[in-house]
Formats: C-alpha cells, structure tokens, sequence
C-alpha cells in the first residue's frame, strides 16, 4: 500500500471525478428531525494552540459515492512542509441551493480525529481503513457550491489534503473564529496551492475556460479578434467575468499570498495564470472585438430582433456600449496588481495601502457577514503588515465575533478617526447593509445610524460612468473646507444640549438626558452655514435643467458664462482632482450655445454627437460632478445665497455645515426621537460654491469660530 503522504495532485490540466398531515404532526415531524440532526451533527473539538485543521477527503469506497472525510489537527509550524495541502477559495453561494451532507469519521476509542501521518511515517491506507470500522461518523451539512467542489476535487485512489474555511473553522465558537481569521494570510501563503472554485455545469463559463486556452497562446490571438466565429465566445468569457467568486472579499487576501493557483469549473482546470492574462488581452483587444460586432448590431436592429445580441452573443451589447473596468474579473486583477508590491525575494507581498484606504475602494465586495467587511481586509492592510508594523501606529480593532455589526463599524469609524484626525469617512459609501434576519452564532441585527454609509449599486455606477466621490480616497484630500482641523468626536454621547440656530428661529434641546446603553449616536462639532432653500431634482439622466442653469447666472447678472455656473458644473474641480482647467470656460459656452430648445443642458445628448475633444472632456467632467446629485440653493443668515450640489437625499429645509475634520461641507436634516430628543441625521456631502477650500472658517477671528461651534448630534 502507498504511503497516506502525497503530495498535492496534479491539477493543470481537465480531470473528472466519479459521479453518480396536519400542522401538529408536522410540527412534531419537524422537532423530531431537528433533534436527530443535533445528534449526527458532528461537533469540532477544541484545537490545541497554533493550530489549525485540515481535511483528509478520502476516495470513494466500497462503491459507496458518499464524501468522507476526517479533521485533523496541525500546527502552523508544519503547514507546507510536513504536511501538503490545497487551500480552496470559492463563493459559498446562497443557502435556497439546499445542503448536502458529508460524512466526518472520529476514532472511537479517544474522540480525536485520525490522524495523517507526516512525511517520514510509514502508515499506509490499510492503516486507516483497519481503524473506520469503529469509527463513529458524523455529518457535516454543506451548501451545494462546496459540496461539488469537493466532489470534484477527490481522487479516486487516494486521500487528499484540503484547507476550507467553513469545514476547518468552527463556526460555532467565535473566540477560534477570530484567532483563525486572524492567521488567514498563514494558512493561504503557506499553501502548496489554492484552489480556485467557480462552480459546476454553467455552459456559457465552460466554453470560456476553453476559450482561454486559445488566447493565451500567442501566435493564434490575433486571429482570434478578427475572426467573426469568435463572438460568442468573448460574449462567453465576459459572462465568466462577472462569476460572484470574484466579488467576494475575502478572495483578495486569498490569492494575494497565494504561490500557486488554478481555476477549476466542473472538470475543467487551468492555471490562474491564464485566466488573469485573457482578460487583460481581453481588455487590450476592445477596440478590435467592438469592430466585430457592429455588422451584427446593425442586422439585428433592422430586422427588429433586438434579442439577438443579447440571448444569442452572449451580452455583447453590453459590451458595445461600455469598458470592461466595471466588471468584477477585471476590477479584481487590477486590485491585485496595484494593492499589493511584490518582493523580488520570494517573500510575501507587500500591502501598501491601509485599512481605511482598502474599505473605502473595495465596497464592492461582498461577504455573507458583514462584519468581515472590516475583518477580511485587516490582514492585508499596511497597519497589520508583519513586514511594514509599526509600534507607533496605532493597530486597527481586532476581529471580536461576539460584537454585533454597529458595535464593528463604530470601532473601525472611531480607529479612522484617532490615527487621521478625518471624518471624511462620515461621507463616503463603503458599509455592507445588516442582515435581514439573523443567523446561528450571529447577534441581534441592529439598526444601523445614518452616519454609517451603505454602499450600494447605484452609488457605484451609472452605465459605465462613475459618480465622482467628493471626499476623495483617504489621505488624497480634494477639497478642504473645514481648513485642516481636526475632527472633534464624542463616541459616547452622554448629554446633548447644544443650541443650533435654525433659518427664522432656533432650536435647543433644553432637556439634559443621560445616553442609553446602546446609543448608536456620536456628537460632531462643525459651523452652521445655513439651510437649503430650493432644489433641484436628482439629475439622473445627464440633464442640468434650464431652471439651475438660470440660478447659477442670478449672482452675476450680465456674464454669459459666470465663475459660479461652470465652477459649479464641475464641482470646481478637474477631472483629476486638482483645480479645474481655465478652458472649462469655453468649453461650457460652447455647451450652452448648443443647449436643447427647452434650455436644458443634456450632456448625454451633447455626447452622442462630434464634439471637439475640451467639449467631450467637460461634458465627462460633468457627468462625474453631477451625477444623482441637485443643484440647491443654501440660504445663509445676513449674506447672499450660495450655490451648489447636494446629495440626491436632500431637501428643502436640510441644514448645510462645515463639520470639522471633513474636507468638505455636509447636509443633515434635524429629526426628533420619540423621547423627545432631538438628533441630526447625516444626508451626505456637498459641493458650495465658495466653500470648498475653508473660506468659511478663515473668515473668523478664533473667538467667533468658537462662538459658532456646536455639537451635532448624528444618529
């Protein structure tokens, strides 16, 4: 018999495994196989310290095709070298897929698992066999994604060596949860492989896995961007583009630090490798794929079929009319690239950019608990790095899994702002909504405060153009409104009685009430500027209508193209986050003498049309400014009304400040609570014109500063 030490198996190339009453009677039905299950459930002993487990996935047996496996305890010290394993990486897929059951052999005699010999044991699998028949056999339920996966992955004469998160971690016991969080980056980086697992039996994606075979090979691509036949098939590829394991977060650190990695589909395998570069050639070829298809969108829209693309090509419309920098394969292998500085050594990659830089570009990604949107990204951000700590920066919170999800997110929002002095986090949408309903081992969801913003598709994108962040990316400051001061944060409210003037009166909460223990509050101080007195609606469709148009000329009467109305447009900013260029100016007359006839400016219609390379440049710049955005009107106390854009969320009414800490001014809206407290809730930043870079605080002596300070309660 051969020895239970392989080493990890081949996997360059396809292989396939062998695959073959009434309501109180049901009630009771019910109970009855909730219990059995408890029993055969298979229970996780405690892990020695500096371990962790790995899966021993046995062959089929006996003409039996049931998975077995056994869960064996190693230290991280032998991780890779005494012992060779794959670690897998996948998306866990939704639990409507249904579970099925995989069957965990323990030793009778003392309860531990039956353990894998290292490599200079002699033990052969007649040894393991000797000992299964008293085994007692637990079940593990899996969803169906890693159930195939392991289905796949097993061979049919040996055992074989895995790593997988949801098997080898007990998700029952949250103090092991955080300490195998935290060793992550070990576990993947000392992997012999990482096993990347994109499904099973999805046509289109295996035709694409195919099809990348073609394209790397270097003297057939340029066929095969010219080669009509092959429509389908970049269709093909760009569906496997958009594969969830690719918006999963947790890939990230997965393959970050992975030595090796090939993509696996039902049967089919190739190296990550191939796949990375197909899509970049896929990228660099565009222009030339785009060629292809424009006879074949032109026959479908004169024979009234517009269906074709889309049911028979794959999508490619789609692709007619946007870049690939949006999907999520592309977006992906550019973060890997850019993220992450590899050594010429061999050793690990380097991170180069922290936490807060990492959770504000990567919203995106998804995880089934959203508290991992801070826990996955902890491991690779600059403040954790083994190779780049420093004692004098003050470490992100560790990974605490008793925590309920507002409990992560003020800890992550309080580190921001104690190591940056920022609150520009306040504006920008990176949080994962709550779940909907709980989970086992998962805390009471909780409502979370308006200043925890939630990322969302629409905030993302609009067919392909991105609405520009105001606040920029951290430590990348585009405006400074709040003149570089310092954030001043009270995280645990105890008392609120702060008088904020409000347009035509004012308003104080004269009652003194201590802060519940669970206040999800957090007092700012800032200035008041004033109160948004007229609004337009959000521009959704590239549309600034005439009646914004016709404010933003009102402070200048007489100048055809004032400071204030092309500034504004623009967001008084270029394209690259610096001051815009002078030749916006012409480029905006041009625009309004070539207005619609109602005296809208339509910069989607402007855009379909020739225009001069400055014009197409403003028109993006705008589109980027004002996208789900208003043009307001902010009515100051003692001063002529200011000018700009606000949130889509605003109204009339919205309060405008410049809260100190924040790059930029922010609207909030004053609510009441059902005690009677009073409380701001956080609509989102703005763009005033003659704001933007402090003026309103350098235009007071430091005693009138003070004077208009004032806490505001956001909740």
């Amino acid at each position: 018999m051969e020895n239970l030490s392989h080493p990890v198996p081949e996997r360059g190339r396809p292989t396939r495994a062998a695959f073959k009453g009434n309501s109180r009677q049901e009630t009771a039905y019910t109970i009855r196989v909730a219990l059995a299950k408890v029993r055969q459930k298979y229970l996780h002993p405690p892990l020695p310290p500096d371990h962790t487990r790995l899966i021993l996935l046995h062959p089929p047996a006996n003409g039996v095709d049931e998975l077995n496996i056994e869960l064996v305890p190693v230290a991280y010290d032998d991780l890779g070298t005494r012992y060779q394993y794959e670690a897998l990486s996948y998306h866990w897929g939704s639990a409507e897929q249904g579970l099925r059951t995989v069957y965990v052999r323990r030793n009778q005699d003392n309860g531990a698992a039956v353990g894998v010999p290292d490599s200079g044991a002699q033990a052969t699998l007649r040894n393991v066999a000797s000992k299964a028949h008293k085994a007692l056999i637990k079940k593990i339920w899996l969803r169906t994604s890693l159930y195939m996966a392991l289905r796949r992955l097993r061979l049919p004469t040996r055992p074989v060596l895995l790593w997988i998160d949801f098997i080898c971690i007990d998700q029952d016991n949250n103090k092991e949860k955080e300490e195998q969080v935290a060793r992550m980056v070990d576990i993947y980086s000392r992997a012999n492989r990482v096993v990347i697992w994109l499904g099973d039996e999805d046509a289109r994606s295996r035709n694409a896995m195919q099809f990348i075979q073609d394209i790397v090979k270097v003297d057939s691509l340029d066929g095969l961007v010219a080669d009509q036949k092959t429509i389908k098939s970049w269709g093909d590829l760009m569906h496997l583009m958009q594969n969830p394991w690719f918006s999963r977060r947790w890939v990230i650190q997965e393959m970050a630090y992975a030595q090796q990695a090939t993509v696996h589909l039902a049967e089919i395998a190739i190296p990550w490798d191939d796949l990375r570069d197909a899509v970049s050639l896929f990228v660099l070829n565009l222009d030339k794929i785009r060629t292809l298809l424009q006879p074949l969108l032109e026959l479908s829209t004169g024979l009234g079929h517009g269906v074709l693309l889309h049911d028979h090509l794959g999508s490619m419309d789609f692709l007619l009319r946007n870049n690939l920098d949006s999907l999520p394969a592309k977006v992906f292998i550019d973060i890997l690239d850019y993220m992450f500085r590899k050594p010429k050594n061999g050793l690990r990659p380097n991170p180069t950019h922290g936490l807060e830089f990492l959770t504000a570009t990567l919203y995106i990604y998804q995880n089934s608990d959203p508290r991992d949107t801070i826990h996955a990204l902890r491991s690779i951000a600059l403040e954790t790095s083994t190779a780049t700590i420093d004692s004098t920066i003050l470490p992100p919170p560790k990974p605490d899994y008793t925590l309920d999800l507002l409990d992560v997110y003020t800890g992550f929002v309080r580190w921001v702002v104690e190591t940056t002095g920022s609150i520009d986090i306040l504006c920008r949408h990176w949080a994962l909504p709550e779940r909907e309903k709980g989970a086992t081992n998962y805390p009471a969801p909780v409502e979370l405060p308006s200043w925890i913003r939630i990322a969302s598709d629409e905030e993302r994108s609009r067919r392909g153009v991105k609405s520009d962040s105001l606040v920029g990316l951290p430590g990348q400051r585009i405006y400074d409104a709040s003149k570089s001061s310092r954030a001043k944060v009270d995280f645990s409210p105890q008392h609120f009685e702060s008088p904020i003037p409000i347009m035509g009166g004012s308003w104080q909460d004269d009652q003194t009430q201590e802060g519940d223990a669970k206040d999800a509050s957090i007092n700012v101080r800032g200035i008041l500027i004033g109160s948004l007195d007229w609004t337009t609606d959000p521009i959704t469709d590239g549309v600034v209508p005439e009646v914004a148009l016709r404010k933003l000329r009102a402070a200048t009467p007489g100048e055809e193209v004032p400071d204030q109305l092309w500034r504004t447009l623009v967001a008084e900013r270029g394209e690259d986050g610096r001051n815009p260029p002078p030749w916006y100016y012409r480029a905006c007359r041009y625009c309004l003498t070539n207005k619609s006839p109602n005296g809208h400016l339509n910069t989607d219609k402007l855009l379909t049309q020739t225009q001069p390379g400055i014009v197409r440049a403003f028109l993006q710049r705008v589109q980027a400014a004002t996208w789900n955005r208003r043009v307001v009107e902010v009515d100051v106390v003692d001063a002529r009304p200011l000018y700009g854009l606000a949130p889509a969320g605003s109204r009339k009414g919205d309060l405008v400040c410049v809260l100190f800490g924040c790059s930029v001014p922010c609207v909030l809206r004053l609510c009441q609570e059902d005690d009677g407290r009073y409380y701001f809730e956080f609509i989102g930043e703005a763009c005033v014109y003659g704001l933007m870079d402090g003026e309103a605080i350098a235009s007071l002596t430091g005693a009138e500063l003070e004077l208009r300070s004032y806490d505001f309660r956001l909740l």
